[in-house]
């Protein structure tokens, strides 16, 4: 008999509500929740085949170890952690604790106790190299944020707003990065009705760029010179809040000064846009009387990612879009304490200089983390320092990860590598020991890490939303899986290192289980968890008595617009030689969010896919001049190296660009095989060539490039 249970997704941190089906201890269907406040029904494709992931046959049910053959065989997960134990405690040894190094990949932010337990187990063992996928996705982000200033009180948030602008960003495909995850079209086509004035900077005519008023659809990698154009309209119209500037912001003229030679007209040409379309954006924005704007991986994964990070808040706050005393906090958050909005800028951290220093091209820990991009040459740079261990958590860091060949070489000199996984990734298949680990189903949880992510990004949940979800299924029968959290706990526990999680001390004899961790992880928050329980379809925990209080006396923090670093890669942009163009590498290669993928997961479930591929979309009217047809192969080059891709027209590619998604494919033996697993485009970056000297991103997206139909026959040739 069926059996329905409420919980959510975690495949990706909107964390939808949704009810479970369930039959004879299996998974049978899932489907959105009506009865859950926040969404009403609403899911994703992704949400509703997890339990196809669930039930995959080529799913890991128990842990793997390689010979020295290259194949794997089975062995338990107390075995295999027992070996990797001995191995870790043998080259800590002989080399030191700094030379082994941790990877936190995007999977592991979906539960609630993965990053603290990651950060537990960094700090046990006494290593500085821990890594995670955020320095190689959105960095300047949060480099932008600590020269600029983060107010205390928030932005206004969307469904108040009359005028918002989305730079980079597709909400409606990522359900992140601008637009509240809880049916970001449905959002999107109410707020519109109300009113909403909506511009996009993109240069695809994405799902938000169809609803925008005013859609500019750029060259890639120009989007700091079109935002420097938009603040020097601004500027020079008088159309900035100068009372806020008067009041909370330094640096004022420096920003001026520094986008005065970003003309329209110059940034138009850069672009390859209407000049007019600048002035009418800036005109636009500025008119409204609340919104934000808000930029998303597209701009960071192309150079400059930090100074187009600075100038949409340098936009915000020019125009004064932050919330003001008096004012409601619209999400007082659940898991997390109560913040003390107060409207006033927040003391800034260091953005860099304060952290280990890389032995590589210079590069040290940042605010953003520790440069991923480097990760490899540490590896592979012998002498004092090097890493010789690499212990990575839900990442598929050989197609996600730049340089390919780079990752590879990497993964062949470690002494000893882990991967914690559900299939036999590409990574899992070059690693020593794969732990086989439970999916989100098979395990509890809560959606803190959603009201994490978004408090910090001023993205997410604009309400204080807050949901637990039990177990709901066991794993498959004789499945030798775990929590992920347990991979840490148990090469802790035998090395025998404690483990200290959000400064409450684990119990190293007696392992928890994971809904005594969500306990203790949940003390502290406005809401207790006891009382979140209560309310299995979720629960919006409103309080209206919360209001943002006025600066404090005596504050001098201020909001700065005019930070030298920043104002010198202003500078910077404005240096480089006109319009970048390559003659011998005409194409421009963006990434791309995918419907029916989060990242690497989900390329495998047959019923989110028509083609298993990654298509390389391009213009219809560059198909025709270079006599390329839908479906054909094609040989993509860049200066570094080269892919195989298939070829599909698109309406909404400008010329000269391409546009694939990231994280499909395997190693180059397997390209011919394209159809069934796609392209890996990270094989095309170079890490070394071009990079930002802050946080190592080097340009993995606005790749330049070439194309060129290949015969079937010829792919393997074609591969290097």
């Amino acid at each position: 008999m069926t059996s329905i249970h409420p919980s959510f997704c975690r495949l990706c941190p909107a964390f939808c509500g949704m009810l479970v089906h369930v039959d004879d201890g299996q998974i049978v269907a899932v489907e959105g929740d009506p009865n859950n406040p926040m969404f009403k029904g609403f899911s994703c494709a992704k949400g509703r085949a997890v339990g196809d992931q669930i039930n995959d046959p080529d799913r890991l049910l128990t842990s793997m170890k390689r010979l020295p053959d290259g194949t794997h065989i089975p062995i338990s997960t107390a075995q295999a952690m027992d070996e990797i134990a001995d191995k870790l405690h043998n080259i800590i040894d002989e080399h030191g604790s700094q030379s082994v190094a941790l990877f936190l990949g995007g999977y592991l932010f979906i539960y609630s106790e993965m990053m603290a337990f990651g950060a537990a187990f960094q700090k046990a063992l006494g290593t500085p190299m821990m890594f995670h996928n955020g320095t190689i996705d959105q960095p300047g982000n949060k480099i932008a944020a600590a020269l600029h200033g983060r107010w205390g009180a928030g932005r206004a948030p969307f469904e108040k707003a009359d005028t918002w602008m989305l730079v980079g960003t597709n909400p409606i495909v990522s359900q992140w990065g601008g637009i509240p995850p809880n049916n970001p079209a449905k959002v999107l086509k109410e707020r519109l009705k109300a009113g909403l004035k909506l511009i996009v900077i993109d240069p695809r005519r994405t799902d938000v760029a169809r609803q925008a008023r005013i859609h500019i659809q750029p060259r890639p990698g120009e989007d700091a010179a079109i935002l420097a154009a938009m603040l020097n309209v601004i500027f020079n119209e008088g159309l900035e809040d100068k009372a806020f500037l008067q009041d909370e912001v330094i640096g004022v003229d420096a920003l001026r000064n520094a986008v005065q030679p970003f003309t329209p007209a110059y940034a138009a040409d850069r672009a390859d846009v209407p000049a007019q379309q600048i002035v009418d954006a800036a005109r636009l924005f500025a008119s409204g009387k609340r919104g934000s704007v808000t930029g998303g991986t597209g701009t960071n994964m192309s150079l400059h990612g930090n100074i187009v990070e600075y100038l949409i808040l340098c936009l915000n706050t020019v125009c004064g879009r932050w919330v003001r005393a008096g004012e409601q906090v619209h999400n007082p958050l659940a898991f997390l304490p109560p913040p003390d909005a107060r409207a006033q800028c927040l003391p800034k951290p260091p953005a860099w200089h304060f952290g280990h220093k890389m032995r590589v091209r210079g590069l040290e820990e940042s605010i953003a983390g520790m440069p991923t991009a480097a990760l490899c040459e540490e590896i592979l740079l012998p002498g004092e320092g090097q890493i010789k261990a690499l212990l990575t958590v839900a990442t598929n860091a050989v197609v996600a990860w730049p340089d390919q060949a780079k990752t590879l070489a990497a993964f062949d000199a470690l002494e000893l590598s882990v991967a914690v996984d559900v299939r036999m990734s590409a990574t899992a298949k070059v690693s020593d020991y794969v732990i086989a680990s439970r999916l989100s189903y098979e395990t509890a949880g809560t959606t803190k890490p959603g009201e994490i992510l978004g408090h910090y990004y001023f993205n997410g949940w604009e309400r204080p939303y807050a949901m637990y979800t039990p177990k709901i299924v066991d794993p498959p029968c004789c499945a030798d899986v775990i929590d992920m959290w347990e991979f840490y706990y148990g090469i802790a526990q035998r090395l025998h290192l404690p483990l200290v999680v959000d400064g409450v001390a684990i119990d190293m004899q007696n392992k928890p289980t994971t809904e005594a961790l969500l306990e203790q992880l949940s003390n502290g928050g406005r809401i207790k968890l006891e009382d979140i329980r209560q309310y299995p379809h979720g629960h919006i925990f409103e309080n209206d008595s919360y209001l943002v209080s006025p600066r404090a006396q005596d504050w001098k923090e201020r909001l700065d617009i005019g930070a030298s670093l920043m104002i010198q890669e202003i500078n910077e942009v404005l240096e480089e030689s006109g319009p970048q163009v390559n003659s011998d590498f005409p194409y421009r290669l963006i990434s791309r969010r995918m419907r029916n993928v989060f990242n690497s997961t989900g390329q495998q479930l047959p019923r989110l896919h028509r083609k298993n591929y990654n298509p390389a979309f391009m213009c219809p009217a560059d198909m025709a001049r270079d006599g390329l047809s839908s479906g054909d192969i094609v040989e993509i080059r860049s200066h570094h190296s080269v892919i195989l891709g298939v070829v599909e027209a698109a309406d909404d590619v400008r010329a000269g660009v391409i546009s694939m998604a990231h994280g499909y494919g395997d190693i180059s033996l397997h390209d011919d095989e394209l159809l069934s697993i796609g392209s890996p485009t990270c094989r095309l970056v170079d890490t070394e060539k071009e990079f930002d000297r802050i946080t190592g991103i080097p340009r993995m997206s606005g790749i330049f490039v070439s194309v060129r139909r290949v015969d079937e026959p010829l792919m393997n040739s074609r591969c290097v």
